[in-house]
């Protein structure tokens, strides 16, 4: 693969007026946040219309408010839960990189991941992609590629895990190392709104990667967002058991655990399930009474059911 190519055909002659340059505006501002020690100030009266316009217009101007999404029947007040979430977000999670893909850190941006669906979750619109969740990690943390059509037959292409979750991410972890010179070499820094100019702040190694899977894809070769992504694809969010990581489930599975609150379940009744779900056949067991059932076994109380 020429990477240097590949990231050349991606960002072409890079301006202060081409839509991918809504990809900096955003980041900058919210790295501003984090970088000043002040994340809680991202979601303060003050801030919360600027904060909400500037994730909504950089996912709008990355292809998520297509007609096929939920997003565009909405204001802008839809991105209040998120903003709230990601001005509460951890230090830790918006220091992960690429190049420390450690399997803590990688449960940590799948448990992020589900936070921001959940956050985004309209009650009667469909259950947000991990395209869209990742989406929004890539323009406020960098911390993570942005799992669309694109990126997903990108690494597909490449041999690597394309639906989101611990393989694939582990997965992206391996190709930093194996091409850790070339990718630090292209971390350009994004440009200021203001001037147009470069700023202080380098592109992250994630959104470095996500360039190359996305130019690598090729616009022929992309499957369809809804068949690449889906709803809910990928592992649980929460912690499970490295025996139980070792296998992706279904997508049909992995969106149970969302749709019916796997977090809410014990650890160790939830690694069972998770097991079993994986082994051939298990995924017709399982069900809504099935669920309940577990949750009450593991002593959950109904009001905290999903949360």
């Amino acid at each position: 693969m020429d990477i240097g190519a590949n990231i050349k055909r991606f960002m072409g002659d890079r301006t202060a007026e081409q839509r991918y340059a809504s990809f900096d505006y955003c980041f900058n501002y919210f790295q501003s946040f984090w970088e000043g020690g002040s994340t809680a100030d991202i979601a303060t009266p003050e801030n919360m219309l600027l904060s909400c316009l500037h994730l909504g217009f950089y996912l709008a101007s990355w292809g998520m408010f297509r007609a096929s999404s939920d997003l565009p029947s909405q204001s802008l007040k839809q991105f209040e839960p998120v903003v709230e979430l990601i001005a509460r977000t951890p230090s830790d999670a918006w220091a992960i990189d690429a190049h420390c893909y450690s399997e803590a850190a990688c449960y940590k941006l799948i448990s992020t991941a589900g936070d921001i669906q959940k956050a985004l979750r309209h009650p009667d619109g469909a259950w947000p992609t991990w395209t869209l969740a990742t989406k929004v990690m890539l323009g406020v943390f960098g911390n993570v590629p942005a799992f669309d059509s694109r990126v997903v037959a990108g690494l597909r292409k490449t041999g690597l895990t394309g639906r989101f979750g611990f393989r694939a991410l582990r997965d992206i972890g391996g190709f930093y190392e194996d091409h850790r010179e070339v990718i630090e070499h292209h971390r350009e820094c994004t440009l200021d709104f203001a001037t147009g100019q470069p700023t202080h702040r380098p592109y992250t190694r994630a959104k470095v990667i996500d360039e190359i899977f996305s130019s690598k894809a090729g616009a022929k070769s992309a499957p369809s967002e809804r068949s690449a992504t889906g709803h809910g694809s990928g592992v649980p969010t929460g912690p499970v058991s490295e025996a139980a990581s070792h296998a992706d489930p279904p997508d049909h599975v992995s969106e149970a655990f969302v749709r019916y609150g796997s977090r809410a379940l014990a650890p160790d009744v939830r690694v069972h399930i998770y097991r079993s779900l994986c082994e051939p056949g298990g995924a017709v067991i399982f069900d809504h009474r099935r669920v309940a059932a577990m949750q009450a076994l593991s002593s959950v109380p109904p009001g905290d059911r999903g949360r």
